[in-house]
């Protein structure tokens, strides 16, 4: 088993990777070991990027959508379920 890493020796990885090939680097640039370390201190694959520096973060506005729209849906499944137990009690 490989060392542990730490939060700033996984961005200098990425970093470092991204420098040699002057492109966004993929989990398979990296062993299985780097990859999961990578992922438990920066989070998921498009995040750790964005925390690397080597990715520019994602547009605020959609994430904003994103979220009315899950938002929505857990509002309308909340009445659907309201409305069912209503249904069941008649």
């Amino acid at each position: 088993m490989e060392e542990k890493l730490t939060k700033e020796d996984c961005i200098i990885l990425i970093k470092n990777k991204f420098n040699e090939n002057n492109e966004l680097p993929k989990k398979s640039d990296f062993t299985d070991w780097q990859v999961m370390m990578i992922k438990s201190h920066l989070g998921p694959w498009p995040r750790a990027l964005e925390k690397a520096g080597v990715k520019p973060p994602r547009d605020d506005k959609k994430l904003l959508v994103k979220q009315e729209k899950r938002k929505r849906a857990k509002e309308r499944k909340a009445q659907y379920k309201k409305n069912c137990e209503k249904n069941n009690e008649e």
